[in-house]
């Protein structure tokens, strides 16, 4: 991070920032489901468990770790709940239906909160999911980018989906410029481009570079590799993930 400068250096930052909560979010979910656990044990499990009470505790980290990241899900999930509550009001109480498989296996509640402005901006859903899979369609195709076939937060902030509605609002100009005026001011023999057509230029942020000139991978992939996460990648987590952020 050190070797950016500028505003490639904060972009950067806001990356590793949104990877870190992401973390913090699966982390604290473990910890939530762990401290109900722990306090379903009875007073008959500890004995049987061989172990007392106040040790299991300590060994646990229950009071140091656990419950204040138990606090930081519950808090996370009021503000999640807020955000699909502003959703609904968006797209409707189909909402989740109509992203689906658009959504991130696991949604952070940064990202829900960009898809809540994102809606409130694009209300129309069929305008929306055009926008929304011209952008991912444009990150796969770019060079050091996350390859992922979801959505990710970058992907429904105001400035790229400001820059694609430009586009396409540009496109449509200069075609009705070249057409012909037919009954009722109508243009006629232009042929139109959606926005799902025109050709955008994504920004890439720059490649981290290693001490050796060897180009190391983007930011975003850099620290998922570095990161033990929680949740194994396995089928039947991701369902529960899935589950859980419903």
């Amino acid at each position: 991070m050190d070797k950016r400068e500028g505003k490639e250096k904060y972009e950067l930052a806001v990356e590793v920032a949104r990877l870190t909560q992401e973390q913090v979010e699966q982390v604290s979910f473990a910890a939530l489901v762990q401290k109900e656990v722990i306090e379903g044990w009875t007073d008959a499990d500890y004995p049987d468990m061989e172990v007392d009470r106040a040790v299991a505790q300590t060994e646990l980290g229950f009071t140091m770790t656990i419950l204040p990241l138990a606090d930081i899900q519950t808090e996370l999930e009021q503000r999640k709940s807020k955000a699909k509550e502003r959703l609904e009001a968006s797209w409707g109480e189909g909402w989740e239906d109509l992203v689906g498989d658009l959504m991130p296996p696991w949604p952070a509640e940064e990202f829900l909160r960009s898809l809540t402005v994102f809606s409130e901006n694009h209300a129309e859903w069929v305008v929306a999911e055009e926008l929304l899979e011209k952008r991912i369609a444009e990150r796969l195709a770019a060079k050091r980018t996350k390859k992922v076939p979801w959505l990710i937060s970058r992907d429904v902030t105001g400035k790229d989906i400001k820059k694609l509605k430009s586009a396409a609002s540009k496109q449509t100009s200069e075609e009705e410029g070249s057409g012909r005026v037919g009954p009722a001011g109508q243009v006629t023999n232009v042929k139109t481009q959606s926005a799902s057509q025109t050709e955008v230029e994504t920004p890439v942020v720059p490649a981290l570079s290693s001490g050796d000139g060897e180009t190391a991978a983007r930011s975003d992939d850099v620290v998922e590799e570095n990161i033990v996460r929680v949740t194994p990648g396995s089928e039947e987590a991701t369902e529960k993930q899935r589950s859980f952020s419903h």
